[in-house]
């Protein structure tokens, strides 16, 4: 019977760990308006069933120069919350939802002059 259980787990499990998201690697993502550009790479710092956090680098630019962010996140079950801070700035917060086949984080980013703004990652090989 724990060999079913198993078995099932695995099965349901896709793009994920035996009940954990595996968001490492790296995603990026755009908007035209406003100009925005996203690229992150995550790396997971610690999981346990159902959840995990995550830390990495990233660089966001749009209609200014390019700026280095430092990434820190957590996922519980399939909602992200990732804080990308670039030096000098106020931090920018990234809630979102993973997409069921888990190559896309649908949600909003919010901070340092963006508000609410509509923003999706997509997950690169």
């Amino acid at each position: 019977m724990l060999v079913g259980l198993g078995l099932a787990l695995a099965a349901c499990a896709g793009p994920t760990e035996a009940g954990r998201l595996d968001l490492q690697g790296a995603w990026t993502g755009s908007v035209d308006q406003p100009d925005v550009h996203l690229e992150v790479t995550l790396a997971r710092r610690s999981a346990s069933w159902g959840s995990a956090t995550f830390e990495g680098s990233g660089t966001l630019w749009g209609a200014g120069p390019r700026v280095d962010l430092a990434v820190t996140g957590t996922s519980v079950g399939d909602s992200v919350t990732l804080l990308l801070e670039p030096p000098g700035y106020v931090p920018i917060r990234f809630d979102a939802a993973v997409s069921p086949d888990a190559l896309r984080l649908v949600g909003t980013l919010d901070g340092s002059g963006i508000r609410a703004l509509p923003f999706v990652l997509e997950r690169q090989p």
